[in-house]
C-alpha cells in the first residue's frame, strides 16, 4: 500500500467509526437514562451493560484513526504511533475486560 491508499484507508475508517461512535454511545446513554428512570429496566439495564466494552472499542477506533489522519496530512507521522497506540490499546483493553469479570453485574431486582 501507498501512502494516498493509507491515507484514503484511514480517513475511511475514521469516517465509519465515527459513525458507529455516535450510535453505539447515543445507545449506551439512551438505555443508562432508561434504567434510571425505571424504564424498561431489565432491557435497558442489560443493553447498557452489553455496550461499555464495545463502546470503548469503538471509541479508540476513531480516536487512533483521527490522530494517524492528521499525523499523515502534516508529514509527522511514524511508525512509533502504531506501536505506542497497540501497546496502550492493549493495555486499557485488559485492563477494562479483567474489571467487568472481577466485577461482575447483577441483574437489578424489580
Amino acid at each position: 500500500m501507498d501512502k494516498r491508499d493509507q491515507e484514503k484507508f484511514w480517513k475511511n475508517l475514521n469516517e465509519i467509526s465515527f459513525y458507529f461512535f455516535v450510535i453505539v454511545g447515543l445507545t449506551h446513554i439512551i438505555s443508562g437514562m432508561l434504567y434510571v428512570n425505571e424504564i424498561f429496566s431489565k432491557s435497558s439495564w442489560l443493553v447498557n451493560r452489553l455496550l461499555d466494552v464495545p463502546f470503548f472499542l469503538i471509541t479508540y477506533a476513531y480516536i487512533i484513526s483521527l490522530v494517524k489522519t492528521i499525523l499523515m496530512k502534516k508529514g509527522n507521522y511514524s511508525r512509533l504511533f502504531d506501536v505506542y497506540s497497540v501497546i496502550i490499546g492493549s493495555l486499557i483493553a485488559v485492563i477494562i475486560l479483567l474489571f467487568d469479570l472481577m466485577f461482575t453485574n447483577k441483574l437489578p431486582i424489580l
